[in-house]
């Protein structure tokens, strides 16, 4: 749910929201956020268990900061042609990709792929990865919005078809 929502939860972790405020983009998200909220005169913040889910989630994504990612060339040649707003999505979903905590509940493997998916859900970005030894090798990466995701499922991403892979900064 965190790293679903993660920009709800960082911006009303970041300084006192008004209620009326938070619940207009509460109408957007799952009923579940709700309850790690509370309401103190006019104005929402995380309750004493939304803090400890969020600060929980914080520090499973500085924890794996360093787990090593690898782009194979098609990744990061998509990689590197994104507008820079796309390209920072990509990026906070590859840097709870290095958890191995999130990468495993919310990554799941797809009609013809031998390669994970991540997310799970309604997303934009699409991660193709697989682990081995503690890394993160990336086959692919896609966008429903251009249907490059629709085209790689169709096909199949085949881990063995990726053999130069370099270390993501």
């Amino acid at each position: 749910l965190l790293a679903d929502h993660e920009d709800f939860f960082f911006w009303l972790d970041s300084e006192p929201r008004d209620t009326l405020e938070v619940d207009a983009r509460l109408k957007q998200l799952p009923q579940d956020v709700r309850f790690l909220l509370i309401e103190e005169e006019g104005n929402s913040f995380l309750s004493p268990a939304g803090e400890v889910f969020f600060s929980a989630f914080t520090q499973a994504i500085e924890k794996a900061a360093n787990c090593p990612v690898y782009l194979s060339e098609p990744a990061s040649n998509f990689y590197e042609k994104l507008e820079p707003s796309i390209k920072a999505r990509y990026e906070r979903e590859i840097a709870k990709l290095r958890s191995p905590v999130l990468r495993r509940s919310n990554a799941d493997q797809v009609r013809k792929c031998d390669c994970f998916v991540y997310p799970k859900g309604h997303r934009d970005e699409r991660v193709f990865f697989y682990e081995k030894e503690n890394s993160v090798f990336i086959c692919e990466l896609a966008r429903h919005s251009d249907e490059s995701y629709e085209r790689l499922i169709a096909r199949g991403v085949q881990k063995d078809a990726y053999k130069d892979f370099k270390q993501m900064s």
